[in-house]
């Protein structure tokens, strides 16, 4: 073989998955089921398969599994990739997991998307200055916060 070698770290949280995750990447389905009208066992068998196919191990949401809280949050970063890509509202009522907010927040950036109300088109700027008529290129945005 010749090239670069690589070699892939990775930190696995070896707890067994809680509840409140199975509960949000069926959250996240049903969303996709509700703007699809695709059945959610469809979505679930879909995203199972591409967790394989990303990670090369099975994953399973079942009481008697031993899944991780890790192989739990890549799954939900799929769906979440998906999501995006596909401009899947969310709906109201539940909240991101602290594991997947970074994660979704930088997808809203990315896609520019209100991380709050979801609404497209979404810009990063100053909150406590408004530009007014002053002229975008010549203003030194480091004087301003975000």
């Amino acid at each position: 073989y010749e090239g670069d070698r690589i070699i892939e770290v990775r930190f696995i949280d070896p707890r067994r998955f809680t509840a409140q995750q199975r509960n949000f990447i069926y959250a996240l389905i049903g969303d996709i089921f509700i703007d699809t009208g695709t059945p959610t066992d469809f979505w679930k068998e879909f995203f199972y398969f591409r967790f394989e196919g990303v990670t090369g191990r099975k994953i399973s949401l079942k009481d008697e599994s031993d899944t991780t809280v890790s192989d739990v949050n890549i799954l939900a970063n799929i769906i979440l990739d998906f999501i995006f890509e596909h401009h899947i509202p969310f709906k109201e009522g539940y909240e991101i997991l602290p594991a997947n907010q970074e994660y979704y927040f930088y997808k809203c950036i990315t896609k520019r998307v209100c991380c709050i109300c979801g609404r497209t088109g979404a810009d990063i700027d100053h909150f406590d200055k408004a530009l007014g008529r002053r002229k975008r290129k010549k203003i030194d945005h480091s004087e301003y916060t975000y």
